[in-house]
C-alpha cells in the first residue's frame, strides 16, 4: 500500500496530544513509549511523537492499548 503526504506527517505530538488522541491516561502512552511499543523520541526530558509514525502504529497495532501481550 503506498503511503501519501499530508499535512499532518510533520506534525510532532505531547504525550498529551497522543493521550488525547487515544482517549488515554498520559501514563499510558509514557509506558508504551519507554517500552519501545510505540514510537517515539526525547527532546530534552520530554517524550514526543510524530504524527505520521502515531498513524502508522495505530494502522499496524494488533493488541488493543492496555491488553497484556502473551
Amino acid at each position: 500500500m503506498k503511503r501519501t503526504w499530508n499535512e499532518h506527517d510533520e506534525v510532532v505530538l505531547t504525550v498529551s496530544e497522543v493521550a488525547e488522541i487515544l482517549r488515554v491516561h498520559t501514563t499510558t502512552i509514557y509506558r508504551l513509549v519507554k517500552r519501545g511499543e510505540l514510537p517515539g523520541f526525547k527532546i530534552g526530558g520530554n517524550w514526543r511523537v510524530n504524527r505520521a509514525s502515531l498513524n502508522v502504529w495505530l494502522t499496524e497495532a494488533r493488541h488493543p492499548i492496555g491488553t497484556p501481550r502473551h
